[in-house]
């Protein structure tokens, strides 16, 4: 996968996940601090494993890094944990 590919998915799967925040405020109550949201697709292997080396990278930079994981359920379309690599 190109950069250009990699950077237009990501971009267009954060602003999903940033409009979702935006109205489900409470989605990411538990989390406080500086953190780094790292975006996965519920469908997109080649883009999950991309994006799994560079939280890895954030991760080794002492990042707080929250796995932000896209799924098929209608209800709850977004799912939030923190990432321990």
């Amino acid at each position: 996968m190109t950069k250009q590919a990699q950077t237009s998915k990501n971009l267009k799967l954060s602003a999903k996940a940033a409009e979702y925040i935006s109205e489900n405020p409470d989605s990411i109550k538990d989390f406080t601090g500086n953190l780094s949201f790292v975006v996965f697709s519920a469908n997109d292997d080649s883009l999950n494993k991309i994006n799994t080396n560079l939280a890895k990278k954030l991760k080794n930079e002492s990042k707080n890094v929250i796995k932000v994981q896209q799924t098929n359920d209608k209800k709850f379309p977004w799912k939030f944990t923190s990432l321990s690599i």
